[in-house]
């Protein structure tokens, strides 16, 4: 695949399987609403519930290497390339599941995470209190394609940086969570009288 300008729906499917309305209604499904998605991330873990007790809204399957990328209130950029196990894990029509065939699945999830993508799918949307994009829409949207070796390039440097960058956030986040602890520490201390100008923060 030579490098060139694509629309997406050409590289991938959209919105591939749903959930039957005939499904059993005792089935335990894991649900995915929009409000558990950040961009590029889960910020909540899927509900796990009854078929009959789901939203109407609980449609929409996934499976490994899909994408899904919300098609309301776009200017929450909520987008998550599906990981771990996808049994029974079904997420709202809310949502667009992208399936990518033929373009590489990790280049394509790193795609949609982006700005460049995700700035096009706000632009697109109709609505001002409630912005909201038909999947078609998304379809729509040219992508860039390299080569098939510049995809997983781009993708195996993305996923050894973004580690990397993951890594040093959560070391300052416990370095934060650490000097926290030490000065909630120095409160009590010097609540019961034992700070002197002598006490020193140590770091």
């Amino acid at each position: 695949m030579t490098e060139n300008w694509v629309r997406l729906k050409n590289v991938a499917e959209i919105n591939r399987n749903s959930l039957p309305e005939n499904t059993n209604p005792q089935l335990e499904i894991r649900y995915v609403d929009i409000s558990s998605v950040g961009q590029g991330q889960l910020v909540a873990e899927p509900a796990t519930i009854n078929f009959s007790d789901a939203p109407t809204r609980a449609r929409r399957l996934v499976a490994q290497d899909d994408t899904i990328v919300s098609t309301v209130r776009t200017y929450l950029k909520a987008v998550w390339p599906v990981q771990g196990p996808t049994d029974n894990l079904v997420v709202s029509t809310g949502f667009a599941v992208i399936s990518p065939h033929p373009v590489n699945p990790r280049y394509l999830a790193w795609y949609l995470q982006s700005d460049t993508f995700l700035d096009q799918v706000t632009a697109r949307s109709v609505g001002v209190s409630y912005p909201a994009i038909d999947p078609a829409s998304i379809g729509d949207i040219e992508i860039r394609v390299p080569s098939e070796a510049e995809q997983r390039e781009i993708a195996d440097l993305l996923d050894s940086e973004t580690s990397r960058i993951d890594a040093h956030i959560a070391r300052q986040r416990h370095l934060v969570e650490l000097l926290a602890e030490r000065r909630q520490s120095m409160l009590a201390f010097a609540a019961e009288g034992g700070l002197t100008h002598h006490t020193q923060l140590q770091v």
